[in-house]
């Protein structure tokens, strides 16, 4: 109801997702007023969806995975294991059924297209 009922504010020319989750960031916030939480649970809960949720985080994850989208697949799912979910390449490699070498060797080849895609890569030797 409350996406409904702001509809009017929306501005077509922004991304939906970034106005659908502030107004879905107030009205937990909201919930959690009225059914009595402590304050500072408040402040730490509104701070910490208000970081998730900002248009520049929103926008910065759809970059990424527009990024990783161009690699090859084990490439991909490398790089998600290790640099953003934060396993190790010990992890990484025991579930990929490649060596902890194979796998320093995938993640510094898709990091280095990444690279090369955006401009920053030097490819001179």
């Amino acid at each position: 109801m409350a996406v409904h009922s702001r509809r009017i504010t929306y501005d077509r020319e922004r991304p939906f997702t970034a106005w659908f989750f502030q107004i879905a960031k107030y009205k937990l916030i909201d919930h959690f007023r009225v059914n009595g939480s402590r304050r500072g649970v408040e402040i730490a809960l509104g701070d910490e969806i208000a970081a998730e949720f900002r248009e520049e985080t929103l926008f910065a994850h759809l970059d990424i995975d527009r990024l990783l989208d161009q690699l090859p697949a084990k490439q991909r799912e490398l790089l998600r294991q290790v640099k953003i979910a934060g396993k190790t390449t010990a992890e990484a490699a025991s579930e990929s059924g490649q060596s902890e070498a194979m796998v320093r060797v995938s993640i510094h080849r898709g990091m280095r297209a990444i690279g090369r895609k955006l401009g920053f890569a030097n490819d001179e030797k």
